[in-house]
């Protein structure tokens, strides 16, 4: 096992924070990084393919960014073109890579 990466249990109860604390906005606000964005979106469409994640993950990011003491509007918070084109770049990897499993999945980002 590489020394710098984390044993798979830490990195599912990692991910599981940061996707399920995304959805209920208990994630820190200063977590919500770019790199928690990717292993959040990564564990939605892994976690909850089920769901239309274009039509559901905009108001959850409303929402979260309201929760944070963010506003949305026509310069700040929420961008719908930015969060189409973001969730259907890491769709297209996800699926390409036929990957279920959200540690295998985010691997390459924890």
């Amino acid at each position: 096992m590489d020394a710098e990466r984390m044993p798979a249990e830490a990195e599912l109860a990692e991910i599981v924070e940061i996707g399920e604390g995304f959805l209920d906005c208990s994630l820190p606000g200063e977590r919500f990084d770019h790199r928690a964005h990717l292993i959040m979106t990564t564990y939605l469409l892994t976690h909850y393919p089920e769901r239309n994640w274009e039509r559901d993950l905009p108001e959850h990011i409303k929402r979260f960014n309201v929760a944070h003491g963010g506003v949305n509007d026509h310069t700040r918070g929420y961008h719908h073109t930015i969060t189409l084109a973001f969730l259907r770049a890491v769709s297209s990897i996800v699926w390409s890579t036929q990957v279920q499993d959200p540690v295998v999945a985010c691997s390459p980002l924890t």
